[in-house]
């Protein structure tokens, strides 16, 4: 039987039902994380100076209160924002920054729920769709 952490009883139905597809959304849904992990992790090691560090995280956590401003009015264009951030990192850097930050930190903070939502779906063949 399911745990009260865990209770996909209500999901059974809709398997037996004939459920075939799930879409799961990875936005801080598998992990506790944020596209500011990645990002404060590779400015971090791109600014090998620990004065210059500290100067860019005061800098940036005084755009902070902005950043939810925006995120309240317009999240699309919150989006672009925090993407034109991106654009100064190569897609292969982006790459192997998340893998590592993966691996450093992400691989500890599943969210049990949503992982053993998937195993579940995953064992009745139903096949998960991310976005």
């Amino acid at each position: 039987m399911y745990t009260i952490l865990t209770d996909f009883s209500y999901i059974d139905e809709l398997i037996e039902n004939g459920v075939e597809y799930a879409v799961i959304d990875v936005d801080n849904t598998i992990t506790q994380s944020s596209a500011t992990d990645l990002g404060l992790t590779m400015k971090k090691e791109q600014i090998s100076n620990k004065f210059l560090w500290l100067l860019w995280v005061c800098l940036f956590a005084i755009q902070i209160p902005f950043f939810y401003l925006i995120d309240f009015f317009n999240r699309d264009f919150l989006l672009k924002v925090v993407m034109k951030k991106y654009h100064s990192f190569s897609l292969s850097k982006i790459e192997k920054s998340a893998e590592e930050l993966f691996e450093k930190k992400l691989k500890k903070q599943f969210i049990m729920f949503t992982h053993d939502l998937i195993v579940l779906l995953l064992s009745h063949n139903v096949q998960k769709l991310t976005a």
